[in-house]
């Protein structure tokens, strides 16, 4: 590309061996110069193919890294929807133990089952609660996940069916 300068300068000579009339003498200087290359053996062109590959490289990154968040969206998704799938098994699941424990209580104070049968189906029955609640655990990760793959916040509202679920299995909770 061609080159441009401008350019000024100043100075003062003094001698104490000379005795001049006038001790002040400055000398002013301006200048002005214009370079334009004529051949340069092709580095101009040299440089245009170089930028011209550096943007095809940057586009091609800019893809790869969109199809990486397409694919972490997709995972996030199904991974969501798989896991909305086995809470609703699994809280049929907790449904039926506790029915089941219940059942399991009467037996016992009615004298048909023995505190062994008992104490087995309310192992069931936390069993199938930590399950459903580890499955709980993993949704909120994944819908974390989903949130940070789309570049958003974390201001998901709170899942009501969530919250009456778990107030009444801690309700049926009891002791034999």
């Amino acid at each position: 590309m061609p080159r441009i300068t401008l350019s000024a300068g100043l100075l003062s000579v003094s001698s104490e061996l000379f005795v001049l009339a006038d001790r002040d003498n400055p000398s002013w200087s301006a200048g002005a110069g214009v370079l334009v290359p004529i051949f340069q053996g092709g580095a101009l062109k040299a440089q245009a193919d170089v930028r011209s590959a550096e943007q095809e490289q940057a586009l091609a990154s800019y893809g790869q890294i969109a199809l990486q968040a397409f694919g972490e969206v997709e995972n996030a998704l199904s991974a969501e929807s798989a896991l909305r799938e086995r809470e609703t098994l699994l809280t049929q699941a907790v449904t039926d133990n506790a029915n089941l424990f219940d059942l399991e209580k009467v037996r016992y104070k009615v004298g048909s089952a023995d505190l062994r049968a008992v104490a087995q189906q309310e192992l069931v029955y936390a069993s199938s609660r930590s399950a459903l609640l580890q499955v709980q655990s993993e949704q909120r990760m994944q819908l974390a996940n989903l949130y940070l793959a789309l570049g958003g916040g974390f201001k998901a509202a709170p899942s009501q069916g969530n919250a009456a679920l778990s107030s009444a299995q801690e309700s049926r909770v009891a002791a034999p």
